[in-house]
Formats: C-alpha cells, sequence, structure tokens
C-alpha cells in the first residue's frame, strides 16, 4: 500500500499543499481528530510577503545598479521570482560577490550618497526578510488537545515543512532540557501525551536532525526518555520543485477573511 498523500486545502480558493507524511499511521489517526473537531484551521497573527516589500528590493537593486555601471562594478540581477529560494540565494550571492570584490565599496558607495551605501545594505537585509515570510502558524478553531495515540513512538527528529507544537500544559524531555530542570522526572513531565490544534507550516528546505549527546546523557541520567521539540506531519510532495508554488498558495490565502484551512487523506 502507498503511503497516504496529507493534503491541507482552502476552503475559498481551493488551493491546496500535499504532504508527504513522516509516519502514514499518525497522519491518518491525526486527520480524524481535525474531523472530529470541525476541521477548521485559521492563520494566528499572519504576516504576509506584500507587494511593497518585492518592489523595495526591486527599487533598491535598480537604483544601485545605476551606481555600480558607473564605477565598473558588477551589477545584481533583478530577481524575476522572489518566492524561489533559489533565486533569492542567487541575488544574495551577487550582492556579496561585490563585497567581496573590493571591501572599499562602503567607502565608495558612502561618498556618493549616504542614502545610496543604505539602500546598497538594505539589499541584503530585504532579501533576509522577505525570507523570513515564508513560515507560518495555524490553529484549530475551535482549538482541541487529545490524548496522544502515539505518545510512545519517538518520531524522526529533524524541521519538517508541517509540523505539531507542543500545547500540554507540561513539559515534555525537551523543554526540560531546554530549561534546565535539575529533576525533570516529576509530575510536570509530559512526553507528547497530548496532541493539540496549533500548527507550524515552515516552508524552507527540511532536513532531519540528530539529538546531541548532551540531551541523550541528560535523558540517560536522570531516566527519562528523549523527545522532540515538534511533533513531525511530513515535507511538501518533491518540496525541492514546489516549494515555491507552496510559497505563493500560503501567501495569498493568510490574506483572505474567513478562508479556512482544512486536512484530508489525498
Amino acid at each position: 500500500m502507498l503511503n497516504p498523500i496529507l493534503r491541507l486545502t482552502w476552503n475559498q480558493t481551493n488551493d491546496y499543499l500535499d504532504i508527504e507524511v513522516e509516519n502514514p499511521k499518525f497522519a491518518l489517526w491525526f486527520v480524524e481528530q481535525c474531523n472530529n473537531f470541525e476541521n477548521a484551521y485559521v492563520p494566528d497573527n499572519p504576516t504576509p510577503l506584500q507587494d511593497k516589500h518585492l518592489a523595495e528590493l526591486t527599487n533598491n537593486i535598480y537604483e544601485v545598479n545605476h551606481y555600480l555601471k558607473k564605477i565598473k562594478f558588477p551589477e545584481i540581477p533583478i530577481p524575476t521570482d522572489m518566492y524561489s529560494q533559489h533565486t533569492l540565494n542567487s541575488t544574495h550571492k551577487n550582492w556579496i560577490s561585490i563585497v567581496r570584490k573590493d571591501p572599499r565599496i562602503d567607502r565608495i558607495l558612502y561618498h556618493i550618497s549616504p542614502e545610496l551605501f543604505k539602500k546598497f545594505h538594505n539589499i541584503n537585509l530585504l532579501i533576509h526578510n522577505i525570507e523570513g515570510h515564508f513560515k507560518y502558524c495555524i490553529k484549530g478553531k475551535p482549538g482541541w488537545r487529545v490524548e496522544n495515540k502515539f505518545k510512545n513512538i519517538l518520531p524522526t527528529h529533524g524541521v519538517y515543512n508541517v509540523c505539531i507544537n507542543y500545547t500540554d500544559w507540561g513539559k515534555s524531555a525537551w523543554h526540560k532540557f531546554v530549561d534546565g530542570a535539575t529533576e525533570p522526572n516529576d509530575f510536570e513531565l509530559s512526553n507528547w501525551n497530548t496532541i493539540g490544534s496549533e500548527i507550524v507550516i515552515n516552508l524552507t528546505n527540511p532536513y532531519t536532525l540528530v539529538f546531541s549527546p548532551d540531551y541523550l546523557d541528560y535523558c540517560l541520567q536522570n531516566q527519562i526518555t528523549p523527545s522532540t521539540e515538534t511533533w513531525p506531519l511530513g515535507n511538501l510532495v518533491d518540496y525541492n520543485n514546489t516549494m515555491p508554488v507552496a510559497r505563493k498558495i500560503m501567501n495569498k490565502n493568510i490574506q483572505i477573511d474567513n478562508n479556512i484551512l482544512s486536512f484530508s487523506i489525498a
């Protein structure tokens, strides 16, 4: 049997994201829980990427290029798709190559105009600002939390495109370690005993991690089971190629009033 695909669909546009799941059985169970509580999610304090952000970067590059050409420095290509990480990476690389080529560029630009100097460095800041707009929090409406049927399973540690935030009233082993609890094995300890309806959609390249030796030693010394910081749902199907489209879908839909996201198995 093929692994199920977790589909996240916006009700007003029918736009959707398809997710390859980390644990098929958990994904099926999670969708059942969503259906028990109306299966309705809304963005929490969204900060969409707006046209003004893209226009400001383009205008800064255009004005800086005008003077770079005059002083015979290489120009920075105007980015064509700012939802593409490849494009953002390329733009940043072109920017930093000018600094590496001749560190005097700062003094040269400042001498021409302090405002031009500022716009040159704003190119770097604006690229990172744009990159920071592709992480979203969505919450169940209504919010819910249920006993975690899979609490005795340790999921693969890593950074995922879609994961569940820890919403238990206690603290997991991970949080105990980060907070420096000296006696973690107590009534407060709750290693994902419950699963809630607070979801993080992080549209950057996913990757797996290994627990640090210090964390594993902490758990061993205190006789507690390691846990992850978040609970993974999975990653975009073919994320290397679908990431720019997914970013556009999320950015568009979080700006639509009364737009509800739901989970299903495709």
